[in-house]
Parts: structure tokens; C-alpha cells; sequence
């Protein structure tokens, strides 16, 4: 590794942590990659009811944060985009671009190919098959026009298990790949709280045994799955906790549709989101954690559950799933009712292999996914681009 690290500039359609993971990830490693003494810079659209407290948590890590908005449209533009976007970049080394869809994203592409800086995208599943077959048109229209091309230009494509690269393999990306788990904030976790505080913020949990899921929910997350098989597989005293935000009215009334129409008024409890002690506390009071989703390029939820000692049920379109089937540290499904309603019966009736299995888990996560040690890979990663785009550069002059 070159001894100066390089300065980067991470864009993303948003920093507000009720988008989801990406969100987490995005501090986390923005946080790790300061810590190591690399100069960060993070630019973002933001709406008008923008939640404020990722951004300020980067800036107070030691980051730059550059905000551009209020954003009023579904790409993200602004007119100040291009503007900031290269005021930022003039002073930068390389780009690292999170997603594909949104117009910062593709604005940040071009920007860095007329300025001769070398980009590259962490996708985020954006072109798994589940992905891609929403608002399909639209995408496979904007592929072609626009990010066709941005793709080809990329210096490196980052994928965060092979499952996700496996997963977009009809596109026949020829780009260099690096394959990068993402990394978890441990600090977070090094202390949990004590036993109970969840269930006393939501007493009508009371003191039964609880499933939960937690994150954004959103179509993709498998909840169509998730509520039938917990009918199927879980005993009468236990409870199923959906704890996250959700942007679409008409899903969250979907959900509790499908709460009532399998009759579960009084078992299903809905937190909205959590943040701080109370999200850690969920974790660690449940028996078990579910993330059954159609698609998920990583698992982060996962990740956090593990970190607090409770074992997971992943779906098998979860990156982290093989890692997770490996290491023992909870269980795989397919995306469908019987067979998660299965798994759920068998773990859910096995507390004690949950809390073995939860306690080896957290063990795994504070030895194998160390924020400090992700932030120097991702400084080697860069270190590689940048000396191949030196050299590749230096042969056109040449």
C-alpha cells in the first residue's frame, strides 16, 4: 500500500438512516476509514423531511459531509448537483459511487470521467433479478441510455459476497471485482443492555418468547412470507416484532392486512423505527431473528443481531447466507411459507440452542468483522485502482 492514503469521496442517493442499510454501512465505514487517518468525504441529496442524525454522526467521526437539496423529485436531482459534485472531486482521488439508479449517482460517473478520476460502484444488489424487476422499463431503458456506459467506465465493481456477483452475472460485467463484506460498527455492541429494557418500552410483548424482524419494511424484505409461516411454525405464546420505518402507505397497510387476515392481532407488535439502546435491546431480548427477504445484497440486520447473541434465519437470497449456513450460526430458508414456517417451529422450541448458538455468533462477528481492519482493506482496494489507473493513463500519453 502506497504510505499517503488516498482522499475519497463516497455519493449516495441518501443519508437518511430510515433508507436503510446502506445507510449503516455508509457510517460504519466512513467512520472506520477516518479512524485509520484517510480524508472522507460523503455528498448526498437530502429531502425535506430528512432525518439529519447519519450525517451528523460521519461529520462528527471527522468526515466532510456535503449535502445538496431539498431534492423534490424520485431521482434525486437538484440543480446544485453538478455543481458540488465537482467542487468536491477537483480535490479528490478516487469516487466511490453507492448504487445506480439516482441521478447524483450517474452525475458523479460522468463528472469523474471528465476529470479523469477513477470511480467505482459498491451495487448493492441494484442489479440482482428481484431488483431489476421493479419499475423494469424504466430501468432497462435508463441501462441503456445512461448506465451502460458509467458501468464500462468503472475501475472496479464491489460486490459484498459472491452470491450478489453470481446473482448479476446476465449483465457480463467485465470490470475488474472486488469482493468486500461489509463492516459493522461494534461499539455499538461491546455492552448490551440489560435484559428486559424492550419489552418494558413495548410492554404488550409482555414476557413471552419473540421473532424478530427489523429493518426497512419494504416489499423485497420477504414480511409476504414472514407473517404466514410465523402462523405455521410459531407456538401460541410467542410474539412476531416488525420493528422498522416504512415510506409506502399502501405496504404498511398491506402488512397489516396480512397481520389480520391470518389472525394475529394480539401476536403480531409493530415498533415503527428504532435507533440507540432500543434497537440493540430488540436484538438481545428476542429468541430469534428472521430476515427472509426476496433479495438482500448483504444482511446487515444479521450482522447486528448476531452481534447482540441472537441467532439468525436468513432467506437464501441473503448474501450472508452461505457464511451464516457455514459457521453454524442459525439457519437458511427458501422465500416460502412452509419451509420457513418449519424452521421457525424448530428453533423457536429450542431456546437453549438459540442462546448457545446467539453466544457463538456474537464471537464470530466481534473476530471476523472489525471495522478498522474493513477500512484498511478498502485503503488497499483503493491503493490498486489507483496504481493501475496511473499506469493505464500513463500508457495512453505514452
Amino acid at each position: 500500500m502506497a504510505h499517503a492514503l488516498p482522499h475519497v469521496v463516497h455519493v449516495i442517493s441518501s443519508v437518511d438512516p430510515r433508507s436503510g442499510g446502506t445507510t449503516t454501512q455508509l457510517v460504519s465505514l466512513v467512520r472506520a476509514q477516518v479512524e485509520i487517518g484517510m480524508t472522507v468525504t460523503v455528498v448526498s441529496p437530502y429531502r425535506i423531511d430528512f432525518d439529519p442524525s447519519a450525517a451528523e454522526a460521519m461529520q462528527n467521526a471527522g468526515a466532510y459531509v456535503e449535502l445538496v437539496g431539498p431534492s423534490t423529485t424520485m431521482t434525486g436531482w437538484h440543480p446544485k448537483l453538478s455543481r458540488v459534485l465537482r467542487d468536491v472531486l477537483v480535490h479528490s482521488h478516487i469516487v466511490h459511487i453507492h448504487g445506480l439508479w439516482q441521478e447524483i449517482q450517474h452525475r458523479a460517473a460522468v463528472i469523474s470521467r471528465e476529470m479523469g478520476l477513477p470511480y467505482l460502484y459498491s451495487l448493492h444488489g441494484t442489479l440482482e433479478p428481484w431488483s431489476m424487476r421493479q419499475s423494469r422499463l424504466k430501468k432497462y431503458i435508463y441501462m441503456i441510455v445512461r448506465m451502460k456506459k458509467n458501468l464500462a467506465g468503472a475501475a472496479a465493481l464491489h460486490y459484498a459476497d459472491t452470491i450478489e456477483q453470481e446473482l448479476t452475472v446476465e449483465w457480463k460485467l467485465n470490470n475488474p471485482v472486488i469482493i468486500q463484506p461489509y463492516s459493522i460498527d461494534l461499539a455499538d455492541f461491546e455492552r448490551l443492555p440489560s435484559p428486559g429494557l424492550f419489552r418494558r418500552a413495548f410492554p404488550q410483548v409482555g414476557n413471552d418468547p419473540y421473532v424478530l424482524f427489523l429493518g426497512r419494511l419494504h416489499p423485497r424484505k420477504g414480511l409476504d412470507i414472514l407473517i404466514p409461516a410465523f402462523k405455521l411454525g410459531a407456538q401460541q405464546n410467542t410474539k412476531l416484532v416488525i420493528a422498522g420505518p416504512c415510506a409506502e402507505p399502501e405496504f404498511e397497510h398491506k402488512l397489516h392486512f396480512w397481520v389480520k387476515h391470518h389472525g394475529l392481532s394480539d401476536r403480531v407488535i409493530f415498533t415503527g423505527m428504532l435507533d440507540g439502546i432500543l434497537r440493540t435491546s430488540a436484538f438481545a431480548d428476542a429468541q430469534l431473528c428472521v430476515l427472509p427477504s426476496h433479495s438482500d445484497n448483504f444482511g446487515m440486520t444479521a450482522l447486528e443481531s448476531l452481534a447482540c447473541g441472537t441467532p439468525v434465519i436468513v432467506s437464501d437470497h441473503v448474501a450472508l447466507s452461505r457464511t451464516i449456513q457455514r459457521n453454524n450460526l442459525g439457519d437458511v430458508c427458501a422465500v416460502e411459507v412452509h419451509h420457513l414456517g418449519k424452521i421457525l417451529e424448530t428453533w423457536m422450541n429450542d431456546p437453549q440452542r438459540c442462546k448457545q448458538v446467539g453466544q457463538r455468533g456474537r464471537e464470530w462477528v466481534f473476530q471476523d468483522f472489525d471495522g478498522r481492519k474493513n477500512s484498511l482493506s478498502w485503503a488497499q482496494h483503493y491503493d490498486d485502482i489507483l496504481k493501475k489507473w496511473s499506469s493505464s493513463r500513463a500508457s495512453v500519453v505514452a
